[in-house]
This record gives structure tokens, sequence and C-alpha cells, in this order.
């Protein structure tokens, strides 16, 4: 994936509910920003790749501006839109064909030519069919030429792309080169429940309000991605919308935004499950650290604003311990304790989320797990005779999840929880902190004879089971 400074930037901006989600998308080529009919549903800025003929630019999708519903997320929306502006190669003004010229339309014209930068005034919503504005009223706005489109129908678009194309013909960050092209380090999505701080900690890694923080609770509604470069590498950092229970879930537009948030899971590296230090873990972090494991997903779990708990080793053990307790399935992840307020902690997060997903890469020669087979062999099960469980060999899979076999006489008589005690144990032994390993026990294969009468082979169920 480009860094954010590989290609030109280009900000769509405009009044609430004009198109510029529809836009976005059309011209990235797929859904990555909510649309709704209802106003104000875009607040972060929102980054994505559109391609273009003879190259590529970074869209970015912004919120309304002079939201009617006023208040401090409004405030905080045009916080992001005029950051967004800030950071532009190029403006498309969007303008909505059916509603006509409006007063707002005007201020934002007036707004935008202060700050200086390159623009294009796009007409939406202005389908040939069912047209029944002319869009000559925006000439008044003083913009030539003035582009009509309509981005829910396709119409237009290819000579917006044209107009987009030519205003950076002379620029070599456009062409698309293999050198310019660098890898991501690592993907993190940053997970948790409403107003547990996901937002502002990924500002405190930025050390920039890059992402909209508001105290009111779903501030966030699309995954936002954000791109940063360090001396670590280069990261993509994706920002969720706050999950809360499915029968508390009755908006909409908040049942779209947690299915995103849980598809994020799907295209990142690491997952960050973000905790209130306050609340210790609850049932649902437990359900959104399930999903991870579910998807094989490597996981940092940060204690955020443990600024507002006495900081101590003893304090750190005891909240270790207790959500271990509580979810034993997350005992393989490492857990960091955070203040986005304070900056504690949060740049040891992509230093982690690194060293995760290069530990989750890596493929263990017979050489590194022989010696770790030989020890924990010892530690085999007990049965009557006939029936004791024997172990073989360890290897490991070749799939995308860490998955080691352990292979067996018979792998009825590997309990649950003598399976997890191979689980933890190579986690610690081959360094695999974060990584949901899975060992599964299985026979070997015999030459020369019927396996299923093998004599003492079991006919039932292993006791236990």
């Amino acid at each position: 994936m480009d860094s954010i400074q590989s290609h030109p930037i280009i900000t769509i901006v405009g009044r609430p509910n004009v198109g510029k989600s529809t836009l976005f998308n059309r011209l990235v080529g797929q859904r990555r920003s909510i649309v709704h009919d209802r106003p104000g549903i875009t607040r972060d800025r929102i980054f994505a790749l559109a391609p273009l003929q003879k190259g590529q630019v970074w869209l970015v999708d912004t919120g309304g501006l002079g939201n009617p519903e006023g208040g401090a997320l409004a405030d905080v929306v045009n916080q992001q839109v005029d950051q967004a502006v800030e950071e532009a190669n190029l403006l498309l003004f969007l303008l909505d064909g059916r509603e006509g010229l409006t007063a707002l339309d005007e201020e934002i014209a007036a707004y935008l030519r202060k700050r200086g930068k390159p623009m294009l005034a796009v007409v939406n919503k202005m389908d040939p069919a069912a047209r029944k504005t002319s869009s000559e009223e925006f000439f008044k706005l003083g913009f030539d030429p003035l582009l009509e489109v309509s981005a829910e129908h396709n119409s237009g678009i290819d000579a917006l792309r044209e107009s987009i194309e030519s205003q950076f013909s002379s620029n070599p960050a456009f062409e698309i080169s293999a050198a310019e092209r660098r890898n991501v380090t690592a993907s993190l999505a940053f997970l948790g429940r409403p107003n547990v701080g996901k937002s502002s900690l990924i500002n405190a890694i930025l050390k920039e309000p890059r992402v909209a923080v508001s105290d009111a609770p779903g501030t966030t509604r699309d995954v936002v991605d954000t791109f940063l470069e360090t001396g670590e590498g280069t990261f993509t950092l994706l920002d969720t919308a706050g999950l809360r229970r499915k029968t508390k879930v009755t908006d909409e537009i908040e049942a779209v935004s947690a299915i995103r948030a849980l598809r994020a899971i799907g295209r990142c590296d690491v997952a960050v499950l973000v905790l209130d230090a306050a609340d210790q873990m609850t049932t649902q972090d437990e359900r959104i650290g399930g999903a991870v494991v579910e998807q094989g997903c490597g996981l940092l779990v940060a204690a955020n604003k443990w600024d507002l708990v006495k900081d101590s080793e003893s304090s750190r053990h005891e909240f270790r311990e207790e959500l271990y307790e509580k979810a034993p399935f997350l005992r393989f992840a490492a857990v960091r304790f955070v203040s986005a307020k304070t900056g504690l902690g949060v740049q040891s997060i992509l230093k982690d989320a690194k060293r995760i997903r290069e530990r989750k890469a890596k493929i263990f020669t017979p050489q590194e797990l022989d010696p770790e087979f030989d020890d924990l062999a010892q530690y085999s099960p007990g049965g009557k005779a006939g029936y004791k469980l024997r172990l073989h060999s360890l290897t490991q899979a070749q799939e995308r999840l860490p998955t080691f076999f352990v292979w067996c006489n018979d792998p009825r008589w590997a309990t649950p929880e003598y399976e997890r005690f191979w689980e933890n144990e190579l986690t610690l032994r081959l360094k695999l902190e974060g990584i949901p390993i899975r060992v599964i026990f299985r026979r070997k294969p015999t030459r020369g004879r019927n396996v299923s009468s093998a004599k003492g082979r079991p006919r039932t169920k292993a006791p236990g089971r």
C-alpha cells in the first residue's frame, strides 16, 4: 500500500447530504464510506486510493460543512474538514443540482476561496433522465468550468476523472512507479465499545487530531484508514465505530457501522482491543475479543485511561490476571497500559504490532521445534494400559493462522485442557505473544496394518471430552 505522501490528495467538500460519500465511493470503485439520506453521516476524514487512467490519487471524503444540528460535534467535523482542505492538492466542491444554490453553498465557496487551493466545482444529482433543474444558477459562484455529474447513476464521472487528471499532468507524484510503492509494516484495527478512547488513542499515536473525537457516543461511523510513516516503518491505523451489544443497536446507521468495524478485522494484521481501564473487562469486550480470535488476527489489548488508575506493578498484574480469568481464551494476548490523554505507552503499540506481524509470518524449522517437543512431551497425560496418549513429533502447518500439529497414537485422548496447555506453552516458548495459535492433535500415519483394528484403540469417546 502506498504512503499518504506518494500521490496527490483530493478532498471532497460541501454541505451535508449533497452526495460526497456517494461520489467518493464511485471514484474509488468500492463502498468505503457509508451512504444514507440522513445528513451528517460522515464525520471523520475517509482516505482511499482512486485509480485514474495514468495514475492514482488519494481521495478524501469529509463531513458536511454547516451541519444544521450544530453543537460540539459539528465543531469537530468542521475541524476535520478544515484540516483536510489544508492537506489537499485539489478540492472538489460538491453542489446539489436537485436543491439548487443555497446561502450555505455561497458561504462555503467564500471559505474555500480564502484557502487559495486549486478547485473544481461539481454539481451532483444531475441525472439527465430525471433532471428538473439547471446548473446555470451555480455560475453565480464564479466557477468555470462547472462539471455536471450524477454519482448515483455514474453519469459524467469519466469527464470528472479527466478533469482531475489534467490538474496533475505535470506532477511526477501522480505517475505510478514501482519505486514509489512501499509495503505497509503493519496494519492495526482499533476496536472496542463506544467511548473507550479508540480515536483519541490513534490521535495520540499520530501526535495530531487526525480523526474526530467527541464525548458524544457514536462519533466514529465509518472505518477510517490513517497512514503513518515512522522510523519503525509505514503503518495503517484503522479507526472503527464503537461496538455495542446487538440488542442495544436499533439505529440502521449504527448497525452498518458495526458490520464494517468487524470486517476491518479481516484486513488488518493486528487488532487493538481498547478497554476502559476503569471498567476492566466487560462481557462486550469478551465478544469483540472472541471475534478477533475467530478470524485468526493478531491481538493487542490496550488498557486505556490508565492515568486514572494508581499505577504500580501490582495493579498491572492484578488487571492482567482478572482479564485472563474472565476471558481465558485471550491469555495469548499482550496487554499494554496506555493513556491517550498523557501519551503513556502509546508509541509502544506500533512496535508491538510490528513484532506480532513479523512473528506471525515466521516458519519454524524442525530444529527449532524438536527441543520444545521433547520437553513438552514429558507432560503427557496418564491413562490405563493400552489407552495412554503417546506423542511422536511436532510440526507446523502451512496456514495463514499459525497452526501446529502434534502427531500421536490417538488424538481422542488429548483433552481440551491438554490442548490449551500446549497452546500456552508454545506461545511462551516460541515468543508468539499476541498471536492466536492453534494446536491440533493428529494420528501418526501407520504402515503395514489396519489402524482401525490396532490393539488398545478406544472404541468410545475418551473420558473428560
